[in-house]
């Protein structure tokens, strides 16, 4: 509000000064700030570019007039973009973000219950079938490749009785995808859940310190979750997006702007919020600061009690429920020792595996490690079909589900039998 003020100022005095002025002195000084007219205009059209392609963070809380602008950017984002086509993501309060239902995207659809599927699946399978829920990231999803073209599709017809549920998302830490499971994918009481990581990365640690903001959900690190751990409790809080408006929230979660400046004796920069071009310098400050401070504290130290509290909260959920979990490609040895006894703790209800890995990937005794990959650097039809038939060899090795639900793999019809079935086969049999 102060700069179209000091705009609409500059812009009458200027006028007047060009009519009324004799003087050489006052047709320079009009001329002078009718040249800084034009550079304020010029600069409000940077900001309006910038909230146009929603990077324009740092811009609020300077002005009334780009904080309302920068709202209504939001609004559009956040509620209307996402009902036209081509938009597969949904902002999600308790997932940070979420694939959209009923979405076609491009060569990516979802279902109307918002997984990656055709068809609708019903909340209880049948008892002749072994449900599958596959959460993860874009490895678990398939980035680059049709349904048809994706392994758990691909999986679930390798072999009968057989139902595979693709709960994947794009970029999804292994904190969001048991959020996911919570949310999503327990209700349809899976007999197993895979997951294709088993520690944490900068997904799950996010500090939201943002940089610059991106129309992307998936890219912006302000739609993930930050999870911590007060007196042995998990907690997790997704953002919104609304959040950034509120002062003391950004300040606290985000990047305090005016200690930063202070500390690098810049304090006088947040004097100049009465004109864009101040405005404007403030930010390009604030960005390269943001940066540094960011640069600074993000390693690839992987907080152990974090991973405790996620894992033993998922572990605790998977054997309430009956189910299974594969942990599909980890290393043991790099595991800490805590997270070691967990799993131990937890073997009735964990299988583990060192996964699919590309690289040690043999086929007919010779390495293929190339013509697997799609532009996207993850698996193409090809890579996604080893994947599938990886998965599907862990499944031919365990029995899965308990009570009236314990399924085994039959070679004789490739199919997955439930063990009350093939014992009624048997007893039809005998009395034959």
């Amino acid at each position: 509000m102060t700069s179209v003020i000091v705009l609409f100022l500059i812009f009458c005095l200027s006028l007047l000064l060009i009519r009324f002025a004799k003087h050489t002195f006052w047709k320079y000084l009009s001329l002078f700030l009718f040249g800084l007219l034009l550079i304020e205009t010029a600069v409000l059209g940077v900001f309006l570019t910038q909230i146009y392609r929603s990077q324009c963070y740092f811009l609020i809380g300077n002005d009334r007039i780009l904080d309302q602008l920068i709202k209504a950017r939001l609004i559009y984002a956040t509620y209307f973009v996402q009902g036209k086509p081509g938009f597969l993501y949904n902002v999600d309060n308790e997932l940070g973000y979420t694939l959209g239902r009923s979405k076609v995207a491009g060569i990516y659809e979802s279902n109307s219950q918002g997984f990656r599927a055709r068809r609708d699946y019903t909340l209880f399978p049948d008892e002749h079938i072994l449900r599958v829920v596959t959460l993860g990231d874009s490895y678990v999803f398939c980035d680059g490749e049709k349904i048809e073209d994706s392994w758990p599709y691909m999986l679930e017809n390798l072999a009968r009785n057989l139902e595979v549920l693709n709960f994947g998302v794009g970029g999804y830490g292994l904190g969001q995808s048991y959020l996911r499971y919570l949310k999503d994918a327990m209700r349809y009481h899976a007999d197993v859940v895979f997951v294709n990581y088993l520690s944490l990365t900068g997904r799950d640690m996010i500090d939201w310190k943002i940089i610059a903001g991106t129309n992307n959900l998936r890219q912006a690190d302000f739609y993930r979750v930050k999870f911590q751990v007060e007196d042995g409790v998990l907690k997790a809080r997704a953002m919104a997006p609304y959040d950034l408006f509120e002062e003391r929230f950004r300040r606290e979660n985000i990047f305090d702007e005016d200690k930063a400046l202070r500390e690098h004796h810049l304090g006088w920069l947040s004097r100049l919020r009465f004109c864009n071009t101040g405005i404007l310098l403030k930010q390009a400050v604030l960005i390269r600061l943001a940066n540094k401070i960011a640069a600074r504290s993000s390693d690839d130290h992987i907080d152990e009690e974090l991973q405790y509290a996620i894992l033993k909260n998922f572990l605790n959920t998977i054997e309430a429920s009956g189910a299974k979990i594969i942990f599909f490609g980890f290393n043991m040895k790099n595991q800490p020792p805590r997270i070691k006894q967990l799993l131990h703790d937890y073997e009735a209800s964990v299988v583990l595996t060192r996964g699919f890995d590309a690289g040690n990937l043999q086929i007919d005794g010779k390495p293929v490690k190339e013509g697997i990959l799609n532009s996207s650097n993850h698996y193409n039809a090809k890579g996604n079909l080893y994947y599938a038939r990886a998965v599907l060899d862990v499944l031919k090795a365990h029995s899965w589900g308990r009570g009236g639900r314990k399924f085994v793999y039959q070679d004789t019809d490739n199919s997955f039998v439930n063990d009350r079935d093939r014992a009624g086969n048997n007893l039809i049999r005998e009395n034959k």
